[in-house]
């Protein structure tokens, strides 16, 4: 889990006039439920020049704009500290949802539009593909924030193979979720793996998934939605879960790494 949602995900496992999290946008009931982290701070630069390039475009990048998981988290360290983005899946748009560190707040943005929908855009330049909420941010801010967001799409789902790094779980925070707030399976006492991009990877760096026991299966583990080369044809794969879970659950978080020299 990435550093601000760690904190905002703490704050459930406090008694309700403890918390300091201004929860304006109702992030915690979509932190209850089963989302997953994209820590995306050493490729901000490239994702602004590709953000910058679609704006002068006038239009993202079509094949590669979904969301990797239903409700995808995606978080940097900025100059004022981090800040987040919850996109979550409605149709052929993803709601947005941003929080900050320095604030420590939850605000909603609007809704940007996905694969299905820019389809349409291009087809006919009439229709909007974004919509923004004007009770918290202006127009011009939300726009750019969301312009932001397809520039980080486009790099967490263009094809690369994933190098893997295995850490251990958060055991007080996951005791304190299960033991308050009922979150068995979301939170499981199981080792986490850090699953970092390079833009440029073309062979894995890291070793394979371990093969757990002497079942010849792997446990339980979530896949992010990908884009699969299938007879020639770019196909769009959606998010599943794979494994035995018999064997154990895998959590994983994804940070992005800049590109190798």
């Amino acid at each position: 889990m990435t550093p601000l949602a760690h904190r905002i995900v703490k704050e459930l496992t406090m008694p309700l006039k403890r918390r300091t999290f201004s929860d304006q946008a109702s992030l915690h009931t979509h932190f209850r439920q089963e989302f997953h982290t994209f820590e995306v701070t050493q490729v901000r630069s490239l994702a602004f020049n590709l953000s910058a390039a679609m704006v002068n475009g006038a239009l993202p990048s079509i094949e590669w704009s979904f969301l990797p998981a239903e409700r995808t988290w995606i978080e940097w360290k900025g100059p004022t500290g981090r800040i987040g983005f919850l996109l979550i899946r409605r149709g052929d748009f993803a709601e947005v949802v941003t929080a900050d560190n320095a604030a420590f707040a939850s605000l909603p943005v609007g809704a940007m539009a996905l694969h299905g929908q820019l389809l349409k855009v291009a087809a006919n330049n009439d229709e909007v593909f974004f919509r923004w909420d004007d009770r918290c941010l202006s127009q011009p801010l939300a726009f750019g924030l969301m312009w932001q967001l397809y520039g980080f799409l486009l790099i967490i789902n263009s094809p690369r193979v994933v190098g893997r790094t295995l850490h251990n779980p958060n055991r007080g925070l996951a005791r304190k979720l299960s033991g308050r707030c009922g979150l068995q399976g979301v939170f499981p006492l199981q080792a986490w793996t850090e699953i970092v991009l390079r833009p440029e990877t073309i062979d894995e760096t890291n070793a394979p998934d371990v093969v757990t026991g002497l079942t010849g299966q792997v446990c339980q583990h979530w896949v992010r939605a990908h884009k699969q080369r299938y007879q020639g044809i770019w196909t769009l794969v959606g998010d599943y879960w794979r494994g035995d879970g018999s064997l154990g659950i895998k959590q994983s978080r994804y940070r992005l790494a800049e590109a190798r020299q």
